[in-house]
């Protein structure tokens, strides 16, 4: 009977633990605070704070779900690293040294291969985890190079060049075989459709979204929905895609067929950072002058909770 009631027990306590570890994480960044912060988005909880690079200002989770990256952009001196984190451990793992490559900023991780962007280099990069090298580079020739993201079947990259005007399209196999599509003035947010066929981009000079069709890589439309349309992203689901105006202080749900406003939500506080659940229920925004993070319930299309993380939050995303 004892040795029933001591496993009894033991059971009860493994199940306890279970229940009390987190199903997602979500990770957010401090950009002024050199911070990355564990948060438990269920309960909008801050679980544990770790010091970070100069300027952290991205932030990419590997397809396991087990490391986050960090690219230090830097402040007042060009960022020249990548910091890496066990995310089941909330514990700093290595720095990687970019050498050359200057400002490190938008991240992309696909199939165990870190594509970043180097917007003072002009060009793209890849870390191999595996072999913790840097193996391919890809210039674009464009000012300002800073979001980046890859097609679902990791064949193409696209990045946005806010002070070129241009979106780069870039063959992974052929990294010299690059184009060009000329965009509305200061395209920065960037994101790519689940199916992968259409690329949006946010433009922080009009306020406008252009929409590239991947393939031909043309633009087929732009529509004004704000005065900054600092981040844009599709709902996992693709039902829906959502914009951060940071001007404009609101988060915008826009039909992605007919670029139509379907609602607007005031978020205060300079909202830039944003990332969406996978079940498309929620989307998290960082929101920098008020130093927290909100959790917005996407069918109330109201906030359900916050969190101040720390100075300047910027860099968001989820792993699960």
């Amino acid at each position: 009977m004892m040795k029933k009631a001591v496993l009894l027990v033991l059971l009860v306590l493994v199940v306890s633990l279970l229940r009390a570890q987190p199903k997602e994480t979500l990770i957010v960044l401090n950009k002024s605070g050199n911070t990355l912060v564990f948060v438990d988005p269920a309960g909008m909880k801050v679980l544990k704070t770790l010091s970070t690079g100069d300027g952290p200002h991205e932030v990419a989770i590997s397809g396991d779900n087990k490391l986050a990256y960090v690219s230090n952009y830097g402040s007042q001196q060009g960022g020249n690293s990548i910091d890496v984190f066990d995310i089941p451990g909330q514990v700093f793992v290595k720095r990687i040294d970019v050498g050359a490559l200057q400002r490190p900023h938008g991240l992309f991780e696909k199939a165990g291969k870190l594509y970043f962007t180097c917007e003072g280099s002009k060009l793209v990069a890849r870390y191999d985890h595996q072999s913790g090298k840097i193996d391919w580079k890809a210039e674009t020739g464009q000012q300002a190079t800073h979001m980046i993201v890859v097609t679902p079947d990791g064949e193409r990259l696209y990045t946005a060049n806010i002070q070129s005007n241009s979106v780069s399209v870039i063959e992974v196999a052929n990294p010299a075989k690059n184009s060009i599509v000329p965009v509305e003035p200061k395209p920065e947010g960037i994101d790519i459709s689940p199916d992968g066929k259409l690329v949006w981009v946010g433009h922080n000079d009009d306020g406008s979204i252009s929409e590239i069709e991947t393939a031909g890589n043309k633009v087929t439309g732009t529509f004004k929905i704000g005065k900054m349309p600092i981040r844009v992203k599709f709902a996992p689901n693709q039902q829906f895609a959502l914009a951060v105006d940071n001007a404009g202080e609101e988060l915008i749900m826009i039909d992605i067929r007919t670029h139509a406003v379907l609602r607007r939500l005031k978020l205060d506080g300079s909202p830039v950072g944003m990332v969406i659940s996978k079940d498309s229920k929620y989307v998290y925004v960082s929101r920098t002058r008020q130093n927290r993070v909100s959790k917005i319930d996407l069918g109330k299309f109201e906030v359900a909770a916050s969190v101040e993380t720390g100075s300047n939050p910027d860099g968001i995303n989820l792993a699960y």
